[in-house]
């Protein structure tokens, strides 16, 4: 599945079209990505649900990869990784890239609904990508999946 991920990568294209992490050995984790809004507050939630696999999606829908464009800094981090992140082909998705040092793909989250990304930070072991709803997604590193979304004005 390495291969298959890594030719994707390649033909700048990554697992889209749905809310899910995937890593290059074609584990997938599919995203419970919601708002909600009450009279004063605005809540923004994004939780693991479900284990598969690539070639499980693909056996339904195999026209789930999309092109992207970057529109984030690129940020290094302790082991070397570069993190990046910016939008998919629709206006209202956004994703984050993990690479090593010679650009091969690591893994991607992908939100269809987050807008894109535009900057990035990071903080402690945590990366802070920032989108143009004025979100923050706050990912650990050393689970990708883990994901903590705010409210921000950052513009």
């Amino acid at each position: 599945m390495t291969e298959f991920i890594l030719k994707k990568w390649e033909e700048q294209k990554i697992l889209g079209g749905l809310n899910c992490f995937v890593n290059n050995k074609g584990e997938v984790i599919l995203l419970d990505c919601f708002c909600y809004k009450t009279d004063n507050e605005q809540f923004n939630s994004c939780t693991p649900f479900c284990d598969t696999k690539i070639e499980n999606l693909e056996k339904y829908n195999n026209e789930l990869w999309t092109q992207f464009d970057v529109f984030t800094n690129k940020v290094e981090t302790e082991d070397g990784d570069m993190i990046f992140g910016g939008e998919g082909e629709m206006g209202n998705e956004g994703f984050i890239v993990c690479t090593n040092k010679d650009n091969d793909f690591i893994w991607s989250l992908f939100f269809l609904n987050s807008n894109p990304f535009y900057k990035l930070e990071l903080i402690n072991n945590e990366i802070h990508a920032f989108s143009s709803l004025d979100l923050v997604y706050k990912i650990n590193l050393k689970k990708p999946e883990n994901i903590n979304i705010s409210h921000y004005k950052w513009r």
